[in-house]
């Protein structure tokens, strides 16, 4: 019988039926033969496998097969696995005839003639280092890349000696031009593929040009579609642009935006407007779409939190979610990760329920609240707490790692090592701070009660007020918003977040000179992280302590500022919830994707987990492209409240 053919029976089916395939005489010599034995196990029971091989056809012969009957399933199964491991099944021979020989040849050496292996000696290689595909971690591997085949690469642009340039296509050519002065001089301006194209085939790619993202644009979009052009800035340069919107600029795709106290749902039309300029900045993707489309995944969207709306609303069943929400403190300092997110999603259930629960015969199992939930409420029903609740609080170990936990810069393990020193309550620390403690947790101890108390809704908005007016006294087009939960519309807060871009440039060099204006007037009082030197086409983050003025708390802000073209992953990023991004970075990763406050990528994985290999970046205007990308339905910030 053939191997592999759909019509053979399968092996275990011809020896349950107790028949014998037995090699016929005469096909096969000796030398074809390779037998194999092993023992099932049983006394006197060996069975001899023979495998015969003719032209592409095997014939396998089991002795003794009326035995297998007898067997239990165990038995059967160890035997056919035995057996798949013993016979491969060999490689189909191919009908078609191999290429001549003398041909393959002339064809390579025809292609060698045609492409030069390696540069001209004469010629200097320059990275232009501007652009999101162009870091310093990937210049550094190509160039060093480089430089083993023999290539110069200069470190500074040298008009006239520098032959070849690489260049991000995010740039328009203006852009180029201010970046590099002189870069027309060059005998070649090449994309980053190029310097791929070179490294994989050892061979000078000669159709390899750079076009800038304005050129491409202006190829792509027919005369009629131009956008009209953007009205002049005021000579005064005390303009800004409203903070609602990232405008449009004439360079790369920039982010349209409304604040949370606004609807930013779509219509139909607008929504199929930016689907199609969607696939006009990103052409491969219609095609990934459709073929999502045509074979969907096996998804479960109920499973996804990211997929669903979760409003925030008035909490009506505080009574049920107060001791949970008690009792997931302790979990966290006992770092019991498991237990803590169990907890968490009961309560973020509760606070979703429109009505107040009396009675646990009202709640259905479902997704995060299964019937051990349901016993924890009825138990708080019945006697307005938890056992388990009330032996931690009358833990004195448990309300000492408590205490440590809440100081800034110290988590459940740290909280434990001084726990184990001796260490048991916050003026021991004071006496011992320098010792013990590091910069930041100092801060944290100074701060404590300052730290601890919510930051509520309108001094958030003061603290806005003050960074953005210093941003565009720097940047007047800059945009600053503040995210976390403010954005998502709760009425207190941890701490501020604010993110910062220049729609108008691809990169955003605001950081130091904000922080020493802030620092000047006061308003930042202490400093968390310290800014290194800005990283060009990077993101910067800052974290400190900020006041409004003498008598306020202390309060902890983070400012972060971020190119253009990765502002979007970072809005919806440090938007949250924590648990939203969880989600949707799974859902991302079911399909094939790695999403991260960069980007959203293609990966390949090793078994689901390890990523062996990432794609080009998806280029997303904002966090709704983000959305459309992944073909998932948007969700407005304060939709995005699970487990919050």
């Amino acid at each position: 019988m053939a191997a592999g053919h759909p019509s053979d029976p399968p092996l275990h089916a011809a020896i349950l039926s107790g028949s014998r395939n037995r090699a016929p005489r005469g096909e096969g010599s000796s030398g074809d033969v390779n037998r194999r034995r092993f023992s099932l196990g049983l006394p006197r029971v060996t069975l001899s496998i023979g495998q015969l091989q003719n032209d592409g056809h095997r014939v396998v012969a089991v002795e003794f097969a009326l035995i297998v009957i007898m067997l239990s399933n165990t038995k059967k199964r160890r035997f056919f696995d035995r057996v798949d491991e013993i016979y491969t099944l060999p490689k189909r021979q191919s009908l078609e005839p191999p290429p001549p020989i003398a041909q393959a040849t002339t064809s390579t050496a025809q292609t060698d003639v045609s492409t030069p292996s390696l540069l001209h000696h004469d010629d200097a290689v320059y990275f232009v280092a501007v652009g999101s595909d162009m870091t310093r971690t990937r210049l550094d591997i190509w160039k060093a890349q480089l430089r083993k085949l023999g290539v110069h690469v200069d470190e500074q642009f040298r008009p006239g000696a520098t032959t070849i340039a690489v260049a991000s296509t995010t740039l328009t050519r203006d852009r180029l031009a201010t970046v590099c002065p002189g870069i027309d001089s060059v005998r070649r301006l090449v994309p980053p593929t190029w310097v791929i194209q070179l490294l994989q085939t050892k061979q000078v790619p000669l159709q390899c040009e750079w076009h800038g993202d304005d050129e491409k644009e202006a190829a792509a979009a027919p005369p009629s579609s131009l956008p009209p052009p953007p009205p002049p800035l005021a000579a005064t340069g005390d303009q800004s642009p409203p903070e609602s919107e990232f405008h449009e600029c004439s360079s790369t795709p920039t982010a349209t935006f409304r604040e949370t106290e606004r609807s930013q749902e779509d219509d139909d039309d607008d929504w199929a407007a930016r689907r199609e300029k969607f696939y006009a900045t990103n052409p491969a993707m219609r095609a990934v779409h459709a073929e999502e489309a045509a074979n969907p995944l096996k998804i479960n969207m109920d499973a996804f939190v990211c997929t669903t709306s979760s409003v925030l609303k008035s909490n009506v069943n505080a009574h049920l979610t107060g001791p949970f929400e008690q009792l997931v403190e302790y979990l966290h300092v006992e770092n019991d990760e498991w237990r803590e997110n169990s907890y968490k999603r009961i309560c973020s259930i509760l606070k979703q329920l429109p009505n107040r629960v009396t009675s646990a015969h009202s709640l259905q199992p479902q997704h995060g609240l299964n019937s051990t939930g349901i016993a924890k409420i009825r138990e708080i029903l019945e006697t307005g707490t938890l056992r388990k609740l009330e032996a931690k609080r009358s833990d004195p170990r448990l309300q000492v790692l408590l205490q440590f936990s809440n100081i800034w810069g110290v988590g459940p393990a740290t909280a434990t090592n001084l726990y184990r020193a001796g260490y048991r309550t916050l003026d021991d620390l004071r006496a011992k701070q320098d010792e013990v403690l590091t910069h930041n947790q100092r801060i944290g101890l100074k701060h404590y009660d300052d730290f601890l108390a919510k930051i509520p809704r309108s001094e958030v908005q003061e603290i806005e007020s003050v960074v953005k007016q210093h941003v565009h006294s720097l940047l007047p087009r800059a945009v600053a918003i503040t995210c976390g939960s403010y954005r998502r519309g709760k009425s207190q807060s941890g701490d501020v977040d604010v993110l910062i871009s220049d729609p108008t440039q691809d990169d955003c060099n605001i950081m130091p000179r904000l922080l020493a204006d802030l620092h000047a007037i006061g308003f930042l009082t202490d400093d968390l992280t310290t800014v290194e030197e800005h990283k060009i086409g990077g993101s910067d983050s800052y974290m400190g302590v900020c006041r409004l003025g003498e008598g306020r708390r202390y309060r902890r802000i983070d400012i972060k500022v971020y190119p253009r073209n990765l502002f979007g992953f970072a809005q919806l990023y440090f938007t949250g919830s924590d648990h939203f991004n969880r989600s949707m970075r799974a859902f991302a990763k079911m399909k094939g994707y790695s999403l991260t406050d960069k980007g959203l990528y293609k990966a390949t994985r090793s078994k689901g987990v390890k990523k062996l290999k990432q794609g080009p970046n998806v280029i997303c205007r904002d966090e709704k492209d983000v959305f459309l990308a992944l073909q998932l339905p948007y969700k407005r910030p304060d939709e995005r409240n699970c487990m919050a």
